[in-house]
């Protein structure tokens, strides 16, 4: 029993140095998420959240700034929560939940699955990620009842994780 909870204070302090500054490692290969992509999602989703859309749109990449301004993506988020908001008109986001799904395994897929206009190249892949905002009550584990959803594709750039894809859609 010790040897596996020294194994397991070992594995979490590596996955704590590697999240306070240490740049992200590759793991395009074996499809996971690289530390630091599930934060970055969370975050996004909590400035979506809040509304504080520049915050939100300086964690997106060079390139997807180049396609898509912050009012368009803040649109495709609003007009999402209004079509909640007509059968529901009190809807007022209160939770964020992230979901790390698995990375493609080509580029191809990469560009089908996330509508990237350029693929980044695979060694700077770093996370595929679920990030819903909704409402949720305050029982735990919270579970959001209805909200927006949004596929999101992290990347590795010159300034650290960065989003190369954000795309909104209803909750399932």
């Amino acid at each position: 029993m010790d040897k596996y909870l020294t194994i397991l204070i070992y594995v979490l302090v590596a996955c704590l140095l590697m999240s306070l500054g240490c740049k992200a490692s590759g793991n395009a290969e074996n499809g996971t998420s690289s530390p630091g992509a599930k934060e970055v999602g969370q975050k996004f989703g909590d400035l979506v959240m809040k509304g504080y859309w520049n915050g939100a749109y300086a964690l997106t990449s060079p390139d997807f700034q180049r396609t898509t301004t912050v009012s368009a993506l803040q649109s495709q988020y609003d007009n999402l929560i209004a079509q909640i908001r007509q059968d529901d008109p009190k809807f007022a986001p209160n939770f964020v939940d992230v979901y790390e799904g698995s990375l493609p395994e080509t580029e191809e897929e990469a560009k089908e699955d996330y509508n990237l206009g350029t693929v980044p190249p695979k060694s700077e892949w770093r996370g595929a990620l679920a990030v819903s905002i909704g409402w949720a009550d305050n029982e735990e584990p919270r579970t959001i009842e209805r909200g927006v959803d949004s596929n999101v594709f992290d990347i590795n750039t010159s300034s650290g994780l960065k989003i190369a894809s954000v795309e909104f859609d209803f909750m399932d």
